[in-house]
């Protein structure tokens, strides 16, 4: 299990993200990690997912957890060849959609 920092519960932002393709088509079975640093590296702050059948799923972000990356598999780096797609949360934002390039 990922573990998440103890922050106040009002502080989280929840945010709707939807996982498609590089032909728009929905990915089911993505998850969405959430980092506090531009280098998504290390343990992620959040983790949502997985995608459904619509390649949407529902993460709350941490205020300093604005660095998001879209992946078929949690743990570890990417694997070599694994398709993945990065974002930034912007303020206000409460849909995200990432284009996953394989």
């Amino acid at each position: 299990r990922l573990s998440q920092p103890e922050v106040e519960d009002n502080s989280y932002k929840g945010v709707k993200v939807r996982v498609l393709d590089g032909k728009g088509n929905p990915l089911a079975n993505h998850y969405v990690l959430a980092y506090t640093s531009s280098a998504r590296s290390g343990p992620p702050a959040a983790t949502g997912g997985p995608t459904d059948a619509s390649g949407e799923a529902f993460i709350n972000i941490p205020p300093k957890g604005s660095y998001l990356r879209a992946r078929s598999s949690l743990g570890g780096p990417l694997a070599e060849g694994e398709a993945f797609a990065d974002a930034v949360r912007e303020e206000g934002q409460d849909t995200i959609i990432f284009e996953v390039q394989k």
